[in-house]
């Protein structure tokens, strides 16, 4: 019995001196957080931007926006697709429970640069695509302007072989949803290839949506110059 105890005794004052630290742990990010939006940086803005969006210090999510960027190294003028799941409501009952459908969201745009960007406001930051406008697929395809920024909504920005999702237990309370990233032309095409019938009966219709983000031809512009 007096083992058992010494051991309660023991655990107690371990969970309180870890209580203790993450407290101060998360208060010097805080602290970070209000000088980092104060204009203030780390010299590196993704970590800035990890800091002030999601609270954390994590050098796996920072490798991982890394690991994006470099998938758009020099795939500026290329196609992106965005493409994502949502549990959609289906059937709404006062007695019972509701009825859910997956539903597969697509967008394309064409990249106009080579890096996600980063921007800091007085409050808030954020991580965008370098897109100018986009075509969304939902019962027609529509162009929107303007880009896709993550985090909204519950959704981060992943690419195969990016890494998992930043996880931060005081912030984020269970996993973000991902707006997967086809980055570049053999990547976008392979996937659009697979999964869009409609582009793959309908070329003419990929063909416009492409004139009306800025692109004239399925090809990269550096082919286009090969070409000339």
């Amino acid at each position: 019995m007096a083992n058992l105890q010494q051991r309660l005794a023991a655990a107690a004052s371990a969970s309180t001196t870890a209580d203790a630290e993450e407290a101060r742990a998360r208060s010097e990010i805080e602290a970070m957080r209000a000088s980092i939006l104060a204009g203030e940086t780390t010299g590196d803005r993704i970590r800035d931007y990890l800091i002030v969006k999601f609270g954390v210090i994590d050098e796996s999510a920072r490798e991982r926006y890394e690991a994006i960027n470099a998938l758009m190294k020099g795939k500026t003028g290329e196609l992106i697709v965005v493409h994502y799941t949502e549990s959609v409501c289906t059937i709404h009952r006062f007695i019972g429970p509701n009825e859910y459908e997956n539903v597969r969201y697509v967008d394309i745009a064409i990249l106009a640069g080579d890096e996600l960007v980063f921007e800091f406001g007085e409050k808030d930051a954020t991580c965008s695509l370098p897109i100018k406008s986009y075509s969304q697929q939902e019962y027609r395809w529509t162009i929107t302007e303007g880009t896709i920024s993550e985090a909204h909504a519950g959704k981060i920005f992943l690419a195969k072989d990016c890494g998992k999702p930043v996880q931060s237990p005081s912030l984020l309370r269970g996993d973000w949803r991902p707006f997967n990233l086809e980055i570049g032309e053999e990547a976008a095409m392979a996937w659009i290839e697979s999964n869009l019938m409609d582009f793959r009966v309908k070329k003419n219709l990929f063909l416009l949506i492409l004139e009306k983000l800025g692109r004239l031809t399925l090809t990269s512009p550096e082919e286009d110059e090969d070409e000339e």
